[in-house]
């Protein structure tokens, strides 16, 4: 019996001991795979900023820059878009003709209406001669006069562009494609196609100096070119000739905070901050109130030390209105 007993001692305790020791084993390996899982984990969530936000780059503003020679720049000259850019980290983009008035830019920018009558647009996508009308059908000379284009519109269906011819000094109408010719019998809208506009975009707005008399108008056409930005962040800069400054006291009542005083600021610091010495003529000139030639390309447009002294006006004013991200 005793035999027996201890037969079964001797097979039982190390088959036991073998059990103990697989468990004990198995126990380390489980251990080890979920320390090596929780250490990939943690590397990974290392890797991440502490709010579990993933980083990313604020989008450019959009700046449009919008007017006539004085917003484009003259030859040999840097316009103060260009030079806008060096201060700003935002894309930069020019819109307007060289000669434009702020009718004719409301008309550009689809947000005044013109229309046309009596003429025959051809089959094929020759020009022909228009004349744009108003909606009562009296003439409508704003685009003529600015020697402006319209790079898309429609007539009656039919697309196409509308160019200043300097030659004949009149505008004519090219289809883009060719088709049945159609004759205009009765007053017509052109359908101007509207710029397409980045969200939360900024304007920049410098227009009136190709106008004999804005000071009632100015301030109206403005209104329309701004709504057709959809924006509530925009800039508009004052007039700088000598004989505006009725017009510059109405755009800074209906502007606002708005408004930039770029003339104030020209003759009181303007050749000072450009590093230029005052010539008899500049200080003659700053006595009457006018732009000192210094700082002129010719009688109405800025140099460049002009339009780099606009640019940094304008860098300022854009940070102190908020307008920028940084």
């Amino acid at each position: 019996m005793i035999n027996k007993k201890n037969r079964l001692f001797f097979i039982i305790v190390p088959v036991l001991c073998a059990i103990i020791i697989s468990l004990f084993f198995y126990d380390r390996y489980q251990t080890k795979q979920l320390a090596k899982q929780f250490n990939q984990t943690n590397d990974t969530v290392d890797n991440t900023p502490a709010d579990d936000t993933p980083t990313k780059k604020d989008e450019l503003s959009t700046i449009y820059c919008v007017g006539d020679s004085l917003t484009l720049g003259v030859e040999g000259n840097k316009s103060y878009p260009e030079l806008l850019k060096t201060h700003l980290d935002a894309t930069i983009t020019p819109i307007g003709e060289p000669s434009i008035n702020s009718a004719a830019l409301a008309i550009k920018l689809g947000v005044s209406q013109i229309y046309v009558n009596n003429f025959t647009i051809p089959q094929d996508t020759s020009k022909v001669v228009i004349n744009l009308l108003d909606k009562d059908g009296q003439p409508q000379n704003a685009l003529l006069t600015s020697k402006a284009n319209i790079d898309s519109c429609t007539i009656n269906e039919i697309e196409g562009s509308i160019t200043y011819n300097a030659t004949s000094n009149r505008l004519e109408f090219k289809r883009a494609k060719a088709g049945e010719s159609v004759r205009i019998t009765a007053l017509t809208e052109v359908k101007v196609t509207k710029p397409e506009i980045a969200k939360n975009s900024i304007l920049i707005l410098f227009s009136g100096s190709y106008e004999e008399s804005v000071q009632g108008s100015l301030a109206e056409y403005q209104k329309q070119i701004i709504s057709a930005f959809n924006t509530d962040k925009y800039i508009v800069v004052s007039l700088t000739q000598d004989d505006r400054d009725g017009t510059n006291n109405l755009l800074k009542t209906t502007h606002g905070d708005h408004y930039l005083d770029f003339k104030s600021y020209l003759l009181a610091n303007g050749l000072k901050d450009a590093g230029i010495t005052a010539t008899s003529e500049d200080q003659a000139s700053i006595t009457n109130k006018k732009t000192p030639p210094s700082l002129l390309a010719d009688k109405l447009n800025g140099n460049t030390k002009y339009n780099e002294l606009l640019a940094k006006q304008l860098a300022n004013k854009l940070s102190d209105l908020g307008y920028l991200n940084n």
